[in-house]
């Protein structure tokens, strides 16, 4: 490539295929992220639900609601902190870097 002329078709060609195939794993991670987010955040959610369940199954049993009332907050508080980390950082700044690629 000397005389500081375009490169010849061939390797032009050559590097579109390779920006395609960037592009495609590019997108490909995207839908990772979010899905593995998205089962995240369900996961975190159904463990609420189930700890609610727990809460009222125990709940006319003393021995045992103090330790059930601290499990329900752990898992609330895991949910929250799973909806912040994948919901909101991961929609909002890591999926846009994909997307600036």
């Amino acid at each position: 490539m000397s005389g500081g002329g375009p490169p010849p078709d061939d390797q032009l060609s050559r590097a579109l295929t390779r920006l395609n195939a960037l592009e495609k794993v590019i997108e490909n991670m995207t839908k990772g992220f979010r899905r593995y987010a998205g089962t995240v955040t369900t996961a975190s959610a159904c463990a609420v639900s189930i700890s609610n369940d727990i809460t009222r199954f125990y709940n006319d049993n003393a021995p045992r609601l103090t330790s059930v009332k601290k499990f329900a907050e752990s898992q609330q508080k895991i949910d929250s902190e799973a909806s912040r980390l994948f919901d909101h950082e991961m929609n909002f700044d890591l999926i846009p870097i994909f997307a600036d690629w």
